[in-house]
């Protein structure tokens, strides 16, 4: 998920397949994860390098909760940079 020049670039740089898509959506914006398309069974990875440290606590917060909601009951890996763990444990607290 990112913004519609970055993907559209990245499409044309790696070409999405079948494990690997790029979606023009704002994070936080009303209904962003309805535009994340996502098989209906199997694991999900979702990896969130280099945005964390740029979301708020709302922001941060409600990713967290409506990706929760979207893959209740599903085996979940949720992958960030390393750097970012100072941000996220402040976001926790």
């Amino acid at each position: 998920v990112d913004q519609p020049v970055v993907t559209e670039l990245r499409r044309r740089v790696c070409p999405p397949d079948q494990h690997r898509q790029s979606v023009s959506a704002i994070i936080g914006a009303p209904g962003w994860l309805k535009a994340v398309p996502l098989p209906d069974q199997g694991p999900i990875l979702i990896m969130a390098e280099g945005i964390v440290p740029y979301l708020t606590r709302p922001i941060f917060a409600g990713m967290l909760a409506d990706l929760a909601a979207r893959l209740k009951g599903r085996k979940v890996r949720f992958v960030y940079d390393a750097f970012a763990w100072p941000m996220v444990e402040a976001h926790l607290a």
